[in-house]
């Protein structure tokens, strides 16, 4: 699969409580969803889709797009037409794709908007070293 010209139709972002309000314990969901398929030839197919994060009652960022997948278009869109499904291993590839194009957008509306990363950060442990060179002197014995 390949996924080309990739277009944006909206970017929205909403906080519904004031900066200095304590969120405290906040849900964040996430969710891709594709809105429709529509075949252009054997080839590529429309495919439209929403992602959403959502904070509970803090706010929400929605952001709407299309794009071409380029592969089993005619296979593609008979399945979405008859049953509003996907062949597996096409719908896992589309929603990689929604993800990865969305999730940086999402960061930098959550940014300016103070919301809490729609992704979780790693978390760096820094181990004492001091502790573990007392235990061995470095030299090897065989």
């Amino acid at each position: 699969m390949a996924l080309k010209g990739i277009e944006f139709t909206t970017l929205e972002g909403k906080r519904f409580t004031k900066r200095d309000e304590k969120l405290g314990q906040v849900r964040i969901d996430t969710n891709s969803t594709v809105t429709s398929i529509s075949e252009r030839n054997n080839k590529e197919a429309e495919v439209a889709f929403r992602y959403s994060v959502t904070y509970g009652g803090a706010g929400m960022i929605t952001i709407e797009g299309r794009f071409i997948y380029e592969g089993d278009a005619p296979a593609l869109a008979k399945e979405w037409g008859e049953k509003r499904n996907m062949p597996n291993e096409m719908a896992s590839e589309i929603h990689t794709s929604i993800i990865q194009a969305c999730i940086p957008l999402a960061i930098l509306l959550a940014r300016d908007l103070q919301l809490r990363l729609p992704i979780p950060l790693p978390n760096i442990n820094i181990k004492d070293d001091k502790k573990k060179n007392r235990e061995s002197s470095g030299i090897e014995v065989a």
